[in-house]
């Protein structure tokens, strides 16, 4: 299923999902959202923000923070998968290439793992640019009562 957000925060149970499940969102790692989150980290590595200088170390162009894509998936799961309700317990994720600035990606999210015990459930994330993997990792997060 594909997921466009729309500015709402979803309130899901865990009841509402089934193991296997997937969905969709895409993003696009524009300028701005690079300057911004260099800014308010502190990560201010040329690589991400001086064109000329990732050009001269062997990159297509400026490399978006590989934060700032896991940032997108914090996002996702607190306002769509599973919602208001969620929060993260733990985040792995693994880089296969260099995402740039100006790229659209697809985020590939499924439901790996369900407990409704412990009201937790493991997500599958892989992340696309162009039909090249960027990124895979999962989520582990609890839907709180």
């Amino acid at each position: 299923m594909t997921v466009h957000n729309v500015g709402l925060v979803l309130d899901n149970s865990i009841d509402k999902f089934r193991e296997g499940e997937k969905f969709h969102f895409t993003w696009r790692a524009g300028v701005e959202q690079v300057d911004l989150f260099a800014q308010l980290t502190g990560d201010i590595n040329p690589l991400h923000l001086d064109e000329d200088y990732a050009l001269s170390a062997g990159f297509d162009g400026r490399v978006v923070h590989g934060f700032l894509v896991a940032a997108q998936i914090s996002g996702f799961i607190g306002t769509v998968l599973p919602g208001k309700r969620c929060l993260l317990l733990e985040h792995r994720m693994s880089y296969h290439r260099p995402l740039y600035v100006g790229s659209s990606v697809v985020f590939d999210v499924m439901v790996r793992d369900l407990c409704p015990a412990l009201q937790t459930m493991r997500l599958q994330i892989r992340v696309m640019a162009a039909s090249q993997l960027v990124a895979k990792g999962e989520v582990l997060c609890q839907i709180r009562s």
